[in-house]
């Protein structure tokens, strides 16, 4: 019983995972939530895909946010080290980068 739960549980979240990822592809973080009285399961479903979205939405911006700061610390260290290097490898670096 315990193993039919897991699998049903694992399923639904492979397929909530699936529709926000597909509404996220198609709509973008800017996916409108639409709330009807009248359906009150559907509205459920869009209100739980609505805040994976936004969840995922965040998500991708942090991770943007950190890699631009890590190109960033990597350019200065580069430059660091390239100031502190020898006329050498100060020379071959101007002759294949710039």
């Amino acid at each position: 019983m315990e193993l039919i739960r897991s699998v049903v549980l694992g399923l639904l979240g492979i397929i909530y995972v699936g529709l926000v990822l597909m509404t996220y592809t198609i709509f973008g973080p800017s996916y409108q939530l639409i709330l009807e009285i009248e359906a009150p399961v559907r509205s459920t479903e869009r209100l739980f895909i609505w805040v994976g979205v936004k969840i995922l939405h965040a998500g991708v911006w942090i991770v943007r946010a950190s890699l631009d700061l890590l190109s960033d610390a990597s350019a200065e260290v580069g430059d660091w080290f390239v100031r502190r290097a020898g006329r050498n490898v100060q020379a071959a670096y101007r002759s294949r980068f710039l």
